[in-house]
C-alpha cells in the first residue's frame, strides 16, 4: 500500500507498538485510508469549493486550501477528482464572481452542499431555539454571528436555500481564513456525515425505525468554538434553554 493510502511516513520506526503506526492502522481499518490521505481529501474539498464558488486565482486557491505548491495542488486535485483545477473552475462558468473587496475585509459567498438526506430544517430550528441574544441572529432558515478565525473576526451568515445546500456569506480580514472558516461551518452543520449509512443503521432497530423515517437525515449540531460551547452547556444544565440564551458574563 502506498504511503498516501496509509498516511504513514516511511521514515517512522517500524516498531510494532509505535504510536504513529498504531494510529495509522486504526484509521485505515475504520475509514479505509490513512491520516495523510484524509488530510489531502480535506484540502481538496476546500479547494473545490473555492474553485467553483469564487474568482480567486488558482494560486490563491492552492495557498488558501493549505497546499505548499501549485504542483502538489494539481497532483492532489487530479488524484481526488480525476481532473485539473482549471477544468473544475470551468464548472462554474456563468456564475457571478463573489470575492468583493470591501474596506479592509473581503466579502465572499460560498455554496456548501450536504449529503442527502439532510434535515436542514431541524438544524436551523435548533439554532433558533439556542441563539444567544445580542450575539447570534437566527430564523427558520438562517443563522448569523461573528466567529474568531486565525486572521481576525469574521461575520458569517448561513442560509438554507435548497434542501441539500447551504449558502454561507462571510466577511473575512484575510483570505487565508477561508479554509478554517469552511471547516468550521461544515463541522457546525455536520455536513460531512454519511446520513444514509447512519439512518440505515438506526433503522435496524424496530423502535428507532419509525422515528428515522419521520425525520431522515438528522444531524448533530457542531461547535464554532469549543470553549464557548462548554460554557453554554454548563449554563444550560443550570437553567432552561430560554434563560440560558439571555445570560451574559
Amino acid at each position: 500500500m502506498s504511503s498516501r493510502g496509509t498516511g504513514i511516513s516511511t521514515g517512522i520506526s517500524t516498531g510494532i507498538n509505535h504510536p504513529a503506526l498504531h494510529l495509522g492502522r486504526e484509521v485505515v481499518n475504520e475509514l479505509g485510508a490513512g491520516p495523510l490521505a484524509h488530510s489531502d481529501d480535506h484540502r481538496a474539498q476546500t479547494a473545490h469549493t473555492l474553485l467553483v464558488n469564487t474568482d480567486l486565482s488558482i494560486a490563491d486557491v492552492a495557498i488558501t486550501s493549505g497546499f505548499s505548491s501549485i504542483r502538489q495542488f494539481t497532483a492532489t486535485m487530479q488524484s481526488v477528482y480525476e481532473t485539473t483545477p482549471t477544468a473544475l473552475r470551468g464548472q462554474s462558468a456563468g456564475s457571478t464572481a463573489t470575492r468583493q473587496p470591501s474596506g479592509s475585509a473581503t466579502a465572499i459567498t460560498l455554496r456548501l452542499p450536504a449529503r442527502p438526506p439532510f434535515d436542514g430544517v431541524g438544524l436551523f430550528a435548533f439554532f433558533l431555539a439556542h441563539a444567544v441574544k445580542g450575539m447570534e441572529t437566527a430564523g427558520a432558515s438562517s443563522f448569523a454571528r461573528a466567529v474568531r478565525l486565525p486572521g481576525g473576526v469574521a461575520e458569517i451568515e448561513l442560509r438554507l436555500d435548497e434542501p441539500y445546500a447551504i449558502t454561507c456569506t462571510a466577511r473575512v480580514d484575510d483570505i487565508a481564513d477561508l479554509s478554517p472558516l469552511i471547516s468550521l461551518v461544515r463541522r457546525l452543520l455536520d455536513l460531512d456525515a454519511d446520513s444514509a449509512a447512519i439512518d440505515a443503521s438506526l433503522s435496524a432497530d424496530v423502535t428507532l425505525a419509525p422515528l428515522v423515517a419521520a425525520r431522515p437525515g438528522i444531524r448533530l449540531p457542531g461547535s464554532l468554538d469549543i470553549e464557548e460551547t462548554l460554557f453554554r452547556t454548563m449554563i444550560g444544565q443550570q437553567v432552561s434553554v430560554a434563560a440560558a440564551t439571555t445570560e451574559t458574563c
